[in-house]
C-alpha cells in the first residue's frame, strides 16, 4: 500500500483539517473529493524529505490549537490524524501514543461523530498494518475491519463501510481465503456505490 492509499483512508480523519468540514449529507461526496486533494497535497509535502519538519511542526501546532480549544472531537480527530503521519514517517512510538489518546477519547462519548471517528480509528489500524506500519496479523485487521463495520453501518457511513470492507479483503487475500476476500470486495463495491447518495 502505498502512502497516497493510505491517504485516501485518512479522508473522514481529515475532517477536522480547516476547509474540510461539511454536516450537509448532499455535500458528502465533495467534501471527500476536496479532502483527497488536499491529503495529496499534505502526502506530497512529506514525500519531500526537505519539508517533512516543517510539515510535521504544521501537525504540532493543529494538536497544540485543538488541545486549546478544549473541543474533544476536534482533538480526537487531530491526534488520529497527526498520530498516523507520524507513524507513516518514521515517528512510530509518538504516533502510536497519539493514536491510542484519540482512540480513548472516541471511545468515551457515544455521539454520532465519536462513533464515526472510532470507526475510522480501526480502518486506519487495518490500513498501517497492511502498510507494514504495524505488525498486526491478517486476522487481526479483519477484526479491526469488523469493529469499524459494527460502527459505521448504522451510521450510513458508506465511504468507511466501503473502506472496511477493502480492508477486509486485502487481509483475507493474504490468508489465502479466496472466497471470503471475493465476498468483501463485492460489498466494498456495493457500499462504495451508496457514497453520495445519503
Amino acid at each position: 500500500m502505498t502512502l497516497t492509499r493510505l491517504a485516501v483512508t485518512v479522508v473522514a480523519i481529515s475532517l477536522a483539517l480547516p476547509g474540510c468540514a461539511s454536516s450537509n449529507d448532499d455535500a458528502v461526496l465533495a467534501t471527500i473529493k476536496r479532502c483527497e486533494a488536499r491529503l495529496d497535497s499534505t502526502l506530497t509535502k512529506f514525500e519531500q524529505k526537505e519539508r517533512l519538519e516543517e510539515a510535521l511542526a504544521a501537525g504540532q501546532r493543529e494538536l497544540e490549537a485543538a488541545r486549546a480549544a478544549g473541543d474533544t472531537i476536534s482533538l480526537a480527530r487531530t491526534l488520529m490524524s497527526n498520530g498516523a503521519t507520524l507513524i507513516a514517517t518514521g515517528g512510530r512510538e509518538r504516533g502510536l501514543v497519539l493514536m491510542e489518546e484519540a482512540r480513548k477519547l472516541f471511545e468515551a462519548r457515544t455521539s454520532d461523530d465519536y462513533r464515526q471517528g472510532l470507526g475510522w480509528y480501526w480502518i486506519l489500524q487495518a490500513d498501517l498494518a497492511q502498510a507494514g506500519f504495524t505488525s498486526a496479523p491478517p486476522a487481526e485487521r479483519i477484526a479491526f475491519a469488523d469493529s469499524a463495520l459494527h460502527l459505521l453501518l448504522p451510521l450510513k457511513n458508506w465511504p468507511g463501510v466501503a473502506r472496511a470492507y477493502a480492508a477486509r479483503a486485502q487481509a483475507n487475500k493474504i490468508l489465502g481465503n479466496n472466497k471470503a476476500a471475493a465476498d468483501d470486495s463485492t460489498e466494498q463495491a456495493k457500499y462504495q456505490t451508496l457514497v453520495g447518495e445519503n
